[in-house]
């Protein structure tokens, strides 16, 4: 015979663990938010002062790449994951997609060195990310603390995974670049991955767009 006061116990606790789950989503269950850490000692910034352990992408990356640039910087660029030469150099953005972001910050005057270039992901993934997957939740846990060490004016966010964790939207990068959204204050313009760019040249002229709205934004303050 089961042990209907087990059971009963049971229940209870799946209850609360939803209900608590339910609370941090805002009432958005397509994204469960993290609660974000209280802001500690540790810099992460500089990728000799930082380490992370919290999930399986610690086992199999080769450096942690927390990212480059100004860390007093007005912009914040947040792409979604490094890859094999990231992984190996420790910098974000180094392959054909990082020479096409270059370009793209040049051609509004910006150099890398003028902004601050980071990843939702700071380990290489092995396939594709969830949005609501471990990982990801823990990431963005260190996102925020970058984002508060930084203290940008502007953050741009590049593709599907970085926009939709950090504005907590269920929409494709598709619908949702072209518009100006906040998170904490900071305005957040998000465009198109260099990736994709890559393989859709016809999109550039949206990002063309929207580094100059960037721009813009900049330069008005």
């Amino acid at each position: 015979m089961p042990d209907i006061v087990s059971e009963f116990k049971e229940i209870m606790s799946l209850t609360k663990r939803y209900l608590e789950r339910k609370e941090e989503s805002e009432g958005n269950l397509f994204f469960i938010k993290p609660k974000e850490p209280a802001i500690s000692e540790q810099n992460f910034l500089d990728p000799e002062m930082a380490d992370c352990n919290k999930c399986f992408l610690a086992k199999s990356r080769r450096r942690i790449v927390w990212g480059e640039g100004n860390k007093n910087a007005d912009l914040l660029l947040i792409g979604e994951a490094p890859g094999e030469k990231e992984d190996l150099e420790g910098k974000p953005f180094l392959d054909k997609d990082g020479e096409l972001l270059t370009k793209i910050l040049q051609a509004v005057n910006l150099q890398r060195e003028d902004v601050y270039i980071t990843n939702l992901i700071k380990c290489r993934p092995e396939g594709k990310l969830k949005i609501d997957s471990e990982e990801v939740i823990n990431c963005l846990k260190l996102l925020y603390l970058q984002i508060r060490q930084i203290k940008p004016k502007i953050i741009c966010t590049l593709g599907n995974l970085a926009t939709r964790a950090l504005l907590e939207r269920e929409e494709s990068i598709t619908d949702l670049r072209g518009k100006i959204y906040y998170f904490r204050g900071i305005k957040v313009v998000p465009t198109f991955h260099p990736a994709y760019l890559l393989k859709n040249p016809k999109e550039k002229r949206k990002v063309w767009d929207d580094i100059q709205k960037i721009r813009d934004l900049l330069i008005s303050g």
